[in-house]
């Protein structure tokens, strides 16, 4: 999981100690020249009027923290964990410079090094915001829902007007399943301000509630505006497959797939969409491909198993059906496949054993199928 936005969310945290302490004729021209470039949004000009400042006067760890922020600007993280831990060392041991610095290793998925910058951000500033709401960013991604939401929390009590808390908070209520406190979060969150990745949240929380609809609407607007968004034609396409609407899914995943095909989840949901359109030999190679790319998991080897048996092809499907069980010997799913598979290839007992260890397992087809088999 990389819910990771692409987006400026930084506006200028200059120290004006320089123009408040100083005549106007004794402002440096380049640092002045840096600083007005950057107010413009010519950020690659600011960084490099920076530079030169820099050069002559290397220790000036406000100019140093600034150049930090145009390595943001121009998304090089790296670069920025440079400078504002350079300025951290001369001197600018600000909640501000943390933060700076833990929200590059954010972006870079250092997200353990990001909280303990964030920590000391609000060791500093107890009720800085944004170190609280990237500090449950990184939780979310480590999986630590629970305190990702206790800490988003916090950020929204800091600040209410703050969409990213909300932002990050509807993910920690996602995983946490808490569907309906997930849009009122993305509703508050639009409310403030319009981020169109704020819609494919909405929608997952929608299609988690059954509300295909309204999930469909949601990456409609999304897919409007970011026409080449892969992500949001998986999210539809999982709606429509939802509604049972398979020409449409296969649509959307086809379109996700062209759009990145490096995506595993994307290649088992299109074979799921062409088995229920009954197209079987098509489904074939996208299963393969889903597992090629190292999506392993007993669901995988399961649904291919059930395409080889509609095929016909018993020898493969059985190896799939016993893989399944390896990776999850409580599936009663793979044992009443295997069960039905072994009835076809007549080794009645191997099938009598499969499908009543299914029943074991709570699968109330199997009790029919080992009646229809004659079971004892």
């Amino acid at each position: 999981m990389k819910p990771v936005l692409h987006f400026l969310f930084f506006f200028l945290v200059f120290n004006t100690a320089v123009f408040s302490q100083k005549q106007q004729d004794d402002i440096d021209p380049l640092f002045k020249s840096a600083y007005d470039k950057f107010d413009v949004k010519d950020f690659r000009g600011s960084y490099l009027d920076y530079s030169d400042y820099l050069a002559r006067k290397p220790g000036d760890a406000a100019a140093i923290y600034n150049k930090g922020l145009c390595a943001i600007e121009l998304n090089d993280f790296k670069d920025g964990i440079t400078n504002f831990t350079k300025s951290i060392s001369f001197g600018r041991k600000t909640a501000d410079a943390f933060f700076s610095r833990g929200f590059c290793l954010y972006k870079l998925n250092n997200f353990k090094q990001a909280v303990a910058d964030f920590d000391t951000a609000l060791s500093l500033s107890p009720n800085h915001t944004k170190a609280l709401t990237f500090k449950g960013a990184c939780l979310n991604e480590l999986m630590n829902y629970e305190e990702a939401l206790n800490v988003l929390n916090q950020a929204i009590e800091s600040n209410k007007n703050y969409e990213y808390a909300y932002f990050y908070r509807s993910i920690s209520n996602y995983y946490l399943q808490n569907f309906e406190n997930g849009i009122v979060d993305c509703n508050k969150s639009l409310a403030i301000n319009l981020h169109y990745e704020t819609y494919y949240w909405r929608g997952l929380h929608y299609k988690n509630l059954q509300k295909f609809k309204e999930s469909i609407r949601d990456y409609d607007t999304l897919i409007k505006y970011e026409f080449k968004n892969a992500k949001a034609y998986a999210g539809r396409a999982d709606a429509f497959f939802n509604s049972k609407n398979y020409v449409k899914a296969l649509s959307d995943n086809n379109k996700s797939i062209e759009l990145d095909p490096g995506k595993p989840e994307t290649y088992f949901k299109r074979a799921l969409t062409k088995f229920e359109l009954g197209k079987y030999n098509e489904a074939e190679p996208d299963f393969n491909a889903a597992i090629d790319l190292k999506l392993n998991y007993s669901e995988n080897y399961l649904s291919r198993g059930i395409n080889y048996l509609y095929q016909k092809k018993y020898a493969p499907a059985l190896s799939d059906f016993n893989k399944a069980i390896e990776l999850n010997p409580s599936s009663s799913a793979a044992f009443y496949f295997r069960g039905k598979l072994k009835k076809v290839t007549n080794d009645a007992q191997g099938s009598c054993n499969d499908l009543k260890q299914s029943q074991l397992l709570g699968n109330g087809k199997a009790t029919d199928e080992l009646t229809k088999n004659g079971c004892k």
